[in-house]
């Protein structure tokens, strides 16, 4: 899709990772010149935006007419349907191309952002959420993709509101918004400071907008104890029989062994150290049911 042209000794090494319908590929590359003509454009057809998230490396060039100057961790958004010709550090990215038509369901005009450079204090969340993504890759469900290609898109699409000054649409702002909570949970998950109070702070919401954002989930603290019985269970199954269950309960949240035991039962059907002894009698049926993502 284009020509290119190395300005030091040719290396690149890549990552793909599947997302539903994003295809994101995490490469270290040389410094090189892309150019692509109308007439490349017009004989292959392609017109996706393509994303490039930047972790490392600027580039200047000119978009179609248009000049670009974007410093080293920029995110840079290309209409593949518009000539371009830039010159890119040697680099480190993530990148994957949006098919038109989803684009814009998420974006303005794929024309208008042609070019469009997003400094990387806007573009921050995004990259991060990227950066998860490739860290956690391996344990990731396939099922889960295209559910993450959601929150690449909701974050992407706050990331162009706010360079061009304009308004994401609702249900973006609160896909990011659900992205962000999700993440501060995460990190708190088997902390006394995971409450509402702090999710809140850090968030830098209400009460009551929380609770709209896991009103589908039965509440924000249905999901917390979701996802601490989920990690409860991952433990157990990873645990012998001189681990503890009241350590691993506290662990992760829960008063007392006998407080964790009740909700595991009514979640599970079965008692901690009964799901202990079962996960340890089927390794191989439990690898099998769970596929990966990349």
């Amino acid at each position: 899709m284009y020509e290119t042209r190395p300005h030091e000794p040719f290396d690149v090494a890549t990552d793909l990772v599947m997302l539903g319908p994003l295809k994101i590929h995490f490469s270290t590359i040389s410094g090189q010149s892309f150019e692509r003509t109308r007439a490349m454009a017009a004989a292959d057809g392609v017109d996706d935006l393509v994303v490039n998230v930047r972790f490392r490396g600027g580039a200047v060039g000119d978009m179609n007419g248009a000049a670009l100057d974007a410093l080293g961790e920029s995110t840079l958004l290309t209409d593949m349907a518009q000539p371009q010709h830039h010159v890119s550090e040697a680099s480190s990215t993530a990148y994957f191309h949006v098919p038109r038509a989803l684009a814009e369901r998420y974006l303005p005009s794929v024309r208008s952002l042609h070019g469009l450079a997003i400094p990387p204090s806007t573009a921050a969340l995004l990259r991060e959420h990227l950066r998860q993504i490739w860290r956690h890759a391996d344990h990731l469900s396939v099922d889960h993709g295209a559910r993450l290609a959601g929150t690449v898109m909701d974050l992407l699409a706050v990331a162009v509101a706010q360079e061009r000054g304009g308004r994401a649409t609702p249900e973006a702002v609160a896909g990011a918004a659900m992205t962000r909570a999700r993440a501060e949970i995460e990190a708190r998950l088997g902390s006394a400071t995971l409450t509402v109070a702090t999710l809140c702070r850090a968030l830098g919401i209400s009460r009551s907008a929380l609770y709209r954002l896991f009103e589908d989930e039965g509440g924000v603290h249905a999901y917390i104890r979701q996802r601490r019985l989920e990690s409860v269970a991952a433990a157990l199954g990873e645990s012998t029989e001189h681990d503890r269950i009241a350590d691993i309960a506290e662990r992760w949240g829960f008063c007392d062994a006998a407080y964790l035991g009740r909700l595991f039962r009514e979640r599970f059907g079965m008692t901690p150290s009964d799901y202990r002894a079962f996960s340890r009698s089927r390794p191989a049926l439990q690898s099998s049911e769970t596929p990966r993502a990349a």
